[in-house]
């Protein structure tokens, strides 16, 4: 009998995420009056999903892993994206706070 192996988002371009963080830095954001207000104080986000899980024109929302900019900025930053003897890259939910 076959188990049924769970795939979980992962992703490992870590370079392309760098890239994507550069053009997201707004500095520090101070909410001026209660419509300014933002529940972090950036408003980027990334939100990695299962490639099995995305179909073309699907009007269903994706289930997936969201993480604010700022925290995976710091975590490039601080290596706790490394994985494996080599060090390469990978952001899991088993290595993020998400």
């Amino acid at each position: 009998m076959a188990t049924a192996r769970i795939v979980l988002p992962t992703h490992r371009n870590r370079d392309g995420l760098v890239d994507q963080l550069g053009r997201m830095n707004l500095g520090p954001q101070t909410p001026a009056n209660s419509r300014d207000w933002r529940l972090a104080p950036s408003p980027f986000w990334f939100k990695f999903v299962k490639t099995t899980d995305f179909t073309p024109r699907d009007r269903f929302v994706l289930k997936g892993m969201y993480l604010p900019a700022d925290y995976l900025r710091v975590a490039i930053d601080d290596d706790a994206l490394q994985t494996g003897a080599r060090g390469g890259f990978e952001v899991t939910y088993s290595n993020t706070r998400s």
